[in-house]
């Protein structure tokens, strides 16, 4: 052996079969690694804004209180069962809500305007409302809330903005 192969094999080593083994495995789970993560990013869904512009409003009193469903459970009165809940000031008989980052999706949304500021829709001893409501599409129902069917709607893209009309 002369210097410059004492040199060679001082400097790179022959690699045991056990390390080249593992630095195989290293490779494998580092590479594994990668290709999840880019997998995720690949797969995460994206989000839109929902903006909803509400009109008609009787006045600027109290805020109007709206509750974003998907599906048919808890619509359109039980608001702890939306999966989001938002609120908005009342200017010139109107207010605006933005809902960020939003699966797409089908939704419903239900509004009222909580004019005594109370977070319930005031009824008369008929259970008739006193206070303004409303519904996605401007679902109404001549006999009762509005149904899920009417006041459904696609969230698609990155945007999507709705126009309602509160109902007294």
């Amino acid at each position: 052996m002369d210097k410059s192969d004492r040199q060679k094999s001082y400097f790179h080593p022959k690699k045991s079969s056990a390390t080249q083994s593992h630095n195989q495995s290293m490779k494998k789970l580092v590479i594994l690694f990668f290709l999840i993560l880019v997998g995720r990013l690949g797969l995460a869904q994206a989000t839109g804004k929902l903006v909803v512009e509400v009109n008609g409003l009787r006045n600027d009193k109290g805020e109007v209180l709206i509750s974003l469903f998907k599906g048919k459970d808890g619509f359109p009165g039980k608001a702890d069962k939306a999966v989001q809940k938002a609120k908005a000031i009342i200017t010139g008989k109107k207010a605006v809500i933005t809902f960020n980052n939003v699966p797409p999706g089908e939704y419903a949304l239900s509004l009222m305007h909580d004019e005594d500021g109370d977070g319930k829709l005031a009824t008369n001893m008929l259970g008739i409302p006193k206070e303004g409501y409303a519904a996605s599409n401007n679902a109404k129902n001549s006999f009762g809330p509005p149904k899920y069917e009417d006041a459904k709607f696609n969230l698609e893209g990155s945007e999507k903005k709705l126009q309602v009309n509160m109902n007294y």
